[in-house]
């Protein structure tokens, strides 16, 4: 089985789409699209502290055409443990959530494959073929680009690289407080 088709049916085959609501197909949806699996519970403050900043993230995301609103999907994977915590967390996303009634195994699975020790856990996942893992830390990437302005270039620059220009980005800020070289 190819990792395209495997990691397609991870999701099982169909995800459901709240602000539709409307059922799409999983290949349809996600098929050559850099993808965002977002774990989360209505039970969890702080996913429910943290949900309010995706939404506002991914719709920067989805209206900027530049930053290729066409070529990723967000899809929810819910770790609530019942059907109506699920339907009152899920009404205000915007995005493609995994349906209630997702078999346990697959659900196991998607967390066990991500790393999901705990929640919120945002995990990104490249558009090509291989499926291979950008990061198991978006949570920590949209909250230092809430605005979207440049995530997944963010994301694709090596650790090191991303230290160097934060860095960079802390030293040009000017200072309030300037510690002085010299001795008065």
């Amino acid at each position: 089985m190819s990792n395209e088709i495997e990691f397609l049916s991870d999701f099982g085959n169909e995800l459901f789409s709240p602000s539709t609501d409307t059922i799409v197909k999983t290949g349809e949806a996600l098929t050559g699209k850099t993808v965002m699996i977002y774990f989360s519970a209505h039970w969890c403050p702080p996913c429910r502290k943290f949900t309010p900043k995706l939404i506002k993230f991914y719709k920067n995301m989805k209206k900027d055409k530049e930053k290729g609103a066409e070529s990723f999907e967000l899809v929810f994977v819910s770790l609530d443990r019942s059907e109506s915590a699920y339907n009152e967390y899920i009404s205000d996303m915007p995005w493609m959530c995994t349906k209630f009634t997702l078999p346990k195994d697959l659900n196991n699975k998607l967390s066990k494959k991500y790393d999901t020790q705990g929640i919120p856990h945002l995990v990104v996942v490249n558009a090509t073929e291989d499926r291979k893992i950008i990061t198991t830390d978006g949570t920590e990437g949209v909250r230092e680009d809430p605005l979207a302005k440049n995530f997944l270039g963010n994301l694709r620059t090596s650790p090191r690289s991303r230290q160097r220009k934060q860095f960079l980005r802390r030293m040009a800020r000017p200072s309030v407080r300037r510690l002085s070289t010299t001795n008065t």
